[in-house]
C-alpha cells in the first residue's frame, strides 16, 4: 500500500472516531472527499488544486480529482460548521 493510500485511510479513520457515533449515511458519504482533500493538501504540502490532486490516492487522473474536489467545496450542502470545523478539531486535538 502506497504512504498517499496509508494517510488517507487514517485521515479517513480519524474522521470517522471524532464523530460521536457513526455518522449519518449522506455525512459519511461526505467524509471521503474531504478526507482525500485533506489527505492531498498534507502529502503535497500545497493548496494548489494541482499538486493536491496529484497525491490524492482515488481517482483515475489528477484533472477529474480538481474538479471533484471543487464541486465538493462548491456544493452549498458542504457548510464549514457541519464538516471543516469539527475536523479541525479532531485533528487539533492530536
Amino acid at each position: 500500500m502506497s504512504d498517499n493510500r496509508r494517510q488517507y485511510r487514517a485521515i479517513r479513520d480519524a474522521l470517522t472516531q471524532g464523530d460521536p457515533g457513526e455518522p449519518p449515511g449522506r455525512m459519511a458519504r461526505h467524509l471521503t472527499p474531504l478526507a482525500a482533500l485533506i489527505s492531498g493538501m498534507v502529502a503535497s504540502k500545497s493548496t494548489q488544486w494541482p499538486q493536491v490532486a496529484a497525491h490524492v490516492p482515488n481517482g483515475p487522473k489528477p484533472e477529474s480529482r480538481v474538479q471533484h474536489c471543487a464541486r465538493w467545496l462548491d456544493n452549498e450542502r458542504s457548510v464549514e460548521e457541519r464538516y471543516f470545523v469539527p475536523s479541525a478539531e479532531i485533528f487539533l486535538a492530536h
